[in-house]
């Protein structure tokens, strides 16, 4: 079986989402298929999309996956479930427990199973850049053509970002990796 590294882009706004960041890379830990080699920082951020909510925790993680795009994306829809999301009864970019976005896997590019790959909207995210590029800034994104530093850095999307790193109640996850 093929392995891809891939990157995954985390972030919630409902319930306790930090405790829904572990719970992934402890379903990942558990799951054969998959490896989580290293995290992101978690960054409180500002909604994007509809601004009348709470705001969002956001990180990144790499992965390494033995499957398919879609094997992927199946078990990280189990675990946005396992986090209490039902996707038929929320509103598009609306709040939400856990969201699982699939940013990179290996050097795909395109639409594959339904699934288009790079995320389609990355480059217009800070909030999917930043700790992307805390972990990968040398990452040439394919389909894009550019490293995850040089497209943060033309990114226009300005939206501050506060780093959990230092708070109370923050969680490392350097831990829990093994």
């Amino acid at each position: 079986m093929v392995i891809s590294s891939a990157f995954l882009g985390l972030g919630g706004n409902l319930g306790n989402v930090e405790e829904s960041f572990v719970k992934t890379i402890r379903s990942f830990i558990s799951n054969e298929n998959g490896k989580v080699v290293l995290a992101s920082p978690i960054y409180r951020t500002p909604p994007w999309g509809i601004e009348d909510q709470p705001d969002y925790l956001n990180a990144v993680l790499k992965i390494e996956w033995a499957g398919s795009l879609r094997s992927l994306a199946e078990f990280c829809q189990s675990i946005e479930s396992d986090a209490g999301r039902d996707r038929s009864n929320e509103i598009k970019w609306g709040p939400r427990s856990l969201d699982i976005d699939i940013l990179t896997f290996g050097d795909l590019r395109g639409i594959e199973s339904g699934i288009e790959i790079p995320h389609p909207r990355m480059q217009d995210r800070r909030f999917v850049l930043q700790p992307l590029n805390d972990i990968a800034p040398e990452l040439i994104v394919a389909g894009l053509g550019k490293s995850v530093e040089d497209i943060l850095d033309s990114c226009n999307d300005l939206s501050e970002l506060v780093s959990c790193e230092m708070s109370r109640e923050y969680i490392g996850f350097t831990d829990i990796i093994e």
